[in-house]
C-alpha cells in the first residue's frame, strides 16, 4: 500500500511537470482557470492512461514531441510562415546554427523531463474500476479540445507547407518569363552602382542611427543619405528579400520584374556576388533574381540545400577580392553584394575578425556588435577603393531584418521573428562619389518602396512602380500596419 501511495504521488508530480509545460507552450497562454483544469484534466490522463496501452503509448508520444519542441518554442513558432519556409530552405550549416540557441538551462530542462520520462514508464496502477476507463477517455478529447490548440496548429503548418510548394512553383515558372519594365527616360547614369544586402542588422546597433556602442566610425563621419526610420518588408530573409528587390502587389510578387532586371535593362552590366549559401538557381526567389545577372559568383556552392560547407563561417571579406576585380571592369555596372552580415551565431561572423567589444551583456551580444563593426570595415574598404578609380557612384545599403532581443540574466540575447518592431527597424542608407553634406531622413520608408530609390541611383524613370502606403509588414502570415506592432 506504502508503494502504491509513493507511485501514485510520483504520477501526481509528474503529470503537473507535463501539464504545466503545455501551458507554457501555448501562445496565447489561457487564463487561469483553464490553466488549473488543464493540469486536473492531465492529471487524470496520466494516472490512469497504465491501464490503456493505447493511451499511454499516445501520453508518451505527446510527451517526448513536446518536450524537445519546449525550448525552441520560446523564441521560434515552427507554425510562423517565416519560420517554417526558412527551415524547409536552409542548408546544414545554419540548422547547426539554429540548434546553438540552446543553453545550460534547456540542456537541464531535457534532462529533468527525462527523468520524469522515466518515473512516468516505470511506475504502475493496480486498478480494475471501469468508470475511470471512460473518464480517461472523456478527459483525452477535452485535453485535445484546449491544450496547445493543437488541430489548429497542425493545420496552420499544413496551410503554410501547402502557400510554400505554390510560391516555388511561382518561382519556378518566372524563370522564363520576360520582365515588364518600362524605362521612360535615362538621366545621368554612374560608372558603378552598389547594392550590398545586410543580414539580421537592427539600425538600433549602428552608432550611426544612435547607439550607445561605437560600431560604425566611418559611417558616422561619412556623408551620405541616411534613412533614419526605415521598415523591412518582412522579418525573415527568405520573406523579405523579393519584397525589396521585385515588385510587389499586395502578396503576389512579379519575381521576373525585378531590381536586376530593371539593371539590365538600364544598359548596366550587373553582378551578383554572394557569400550566403547556394544550391541551385531556382531554389529560393533569391536565387532565381540572382540569376539574372550577367555574372553569378557564390561563395559558398551547396550539392544540396541541406550540404555542409566549412566556408560558410567565413566573413564577409571574403568578397572583397572579386568586387576589386570586377571594378576595373570599363563599362557601367551593377554590382549587388549579398553579405552573411550578422546572421547568427554572431561569434562565428567574427572568427576572422576578432571580439572588438566587452559588455556586461554578455559574449553572444558582444559578438553581435563586432559584426555591426565589420559591417562598417566593410563598407569603408567598398567606399575607399570606388575613390581610389575615381568612379562616379552610389554604394546602397539595406538589411533585409532586423532581429528583437530578449534579456536574460543581464545578458541579451538577439533573435529572429515578425510580432515586434525590432524585427524590421533596418538601416537603409547612401553613400555618392559627390556627397558634400550629411542628410537624415526622418520620415518612416518602407523596403516595399526600395525599387523607388534604386531606380533613381540608375538615373532612369519607369512606369511600373507605385508607392507603397500606409507603411505595411508581412507578419504571421499576413499584412499589417507597421504601427499596430508592438
Amino acid at each position: 500500500m506504502h508503494t502504491e501511495k509513493i507511485n501514485n504521488f510520483l504520477i501526481f508530480i509528474t503529470s503537473l511537470y507535463f501539464s504545466a509545460l503545455i501551458s507554457l507552450i501555448n501562445e496565447n497562454l489561457y487564463d487561469l482557470l483553464i490553466g488549473l483544469l488543464t493540469i486536473i484534466f492531465c492529471t487524470w490522463i496520466f494516472y490512469f492512461s497504465k491501464k490503456i496501452n493505447t493511451l499511454s503509448i499516445l501520453t508518451k508520444f505527446i510527451f517526448i514531441i513536446i518536450t524537445l519542441y519546449y525550448p525552441f518554442s520560446l523564441n521560434f513558432k515552427i507554425t510562423t510562415p517565416g519560420v517554417l519556409t526558412s527551415i524547409l530552405n536552409t542548408n546544414r550549416s545554419e540548422a547547426i546554427e539554429f540548434l546553438n540557441i540552446l543553453n545550460f538551462y534547456d540542456l537541464l530542462f531535457y534532462a529533468t523531463s527525462f527523468v520524469f520520462f522515466i518515473i512516468y514508464t516505470v511506475t504502475k496502477i493496480k486498478s480494475k474500476n471501469k468508470k475511470k476507463e471512460i473518464l480517461i477517455i472523456l478527459s483525452l478529447i477535452y485535453f485535445y479540445a484546449i491544450v496547445d490548440d493543437s488541430l489548429s496548429k497542425i493545420k496552420n503548418i499544413y496551410k503554410t507547407y501547402s502557400d510554400y510548394t505554390k510560391e516555388i512553383n511561382k518561382i519556378i515558372t518566372s524563370k522564363n518569363k520576360k520582365d515588364n519594365w518600362e524605362i521612360l527616360k535615362k538621366t545621368e547614369q554612374k560608372d558603378v552602382v552598389v547594392v550590398i544586402i545586410g543580414e539580421s542588422v537592427n539600425k538600433n546597433y549602428l552608432s550611426i542611427y544612435g547607439s550607445e556602442y561605437e560600431t560604425t566610425p566611418f559611417l558616422d563621419k561619412t556623408l551620405g543619405t541616411f534613412y533614419m526610420n526605415n521598415v523591412s518588408p518582412a522579418g525573415f530573409t527568405i520573406e523579405s528579400i523579393p519584397r525589396y528587390l521585385a515588385i510587389t502587389r499586395d502578396n503576389d510578387i512579379e519575381y521576373e520584374t525585378n531590381a536586376v532586371a530593371l539593371a539590365n535593362k538600364a544598359g548596366y552590366k550587373t553582378y551578383w556576388i554572394s557569400n550566403q549559401g547556394y544550391a541551385g538557381d531556382y531554389e529560393t526567389a533569391t536565387s532565381l533574381i540572382s540569376a539574372k545577372s550577367d555574372y553569378v559568383i557564390y561563395k559558398n556552392i551547396f550539392r544540396h540545400r541541406f550540404d555542409y560547407h566549412e566556408s560558410h563561417s567565413s566573413n564577409d571579406f571574403n568578397l572583397l577580392k572579386d568586387f576589386n576585380e570586377k571594378i576595373k571592369e570599363n563599362y557601367k555596372k551593377v554590382i549587388f553584394l549579398h553579405m552573411l552580415g550578422s546572421h547568427n551565431d554572431f561569434c562565428k561572423r567574427v572568427n576572422n575578425y576578432g571580439i572588438k567589444y566587452e559588455t556586461s551583456l554578455g559574449k553572444d551580444f558582444n559578438c553581435y556588435l563586432s559584426s555591426i563593426n565589420l559591417l562598417d570595415k566593410f563598407i569603408e574598404n567598398i567606399y575607399k577603393k570606388l575613390k581610389l578609380e575615381n568612379q562616379k557612384f552610389s554604394i546602397i545599403y539595406f538589411s533585409d531584418h532586423g532581429l528583437h532581443q530578449v534579456k536574460t540574466n543581464n545578458q541579451i540575447k538577439l533573435f529572429h521573428g515578425d510580432r515586434s518592431k525590432e524585427n524590421f527597424d533596418v538601416p537603409l542608407f547612401i553613400l555618392r562619389h559627390n556627397d558634400n553634406k550629411k542628410t537624415f531622413i526622418t520620415e518612416t520608408t518602407s523596403g516595399f518602396n526600395f525599387l523607388h530609390i534604386f531606380a533613381k541611383e540608375l538615373g532612369v524613370e519607369t512606369r511600373n512602380l507605385k508607392v507603397h502606403h500606409p507603411i505595411k509588414v508581412l507578419s504571421q502570415n499576413k499584412f499589417i500596419d507597421y504601427d499596430d506592432l508592438p
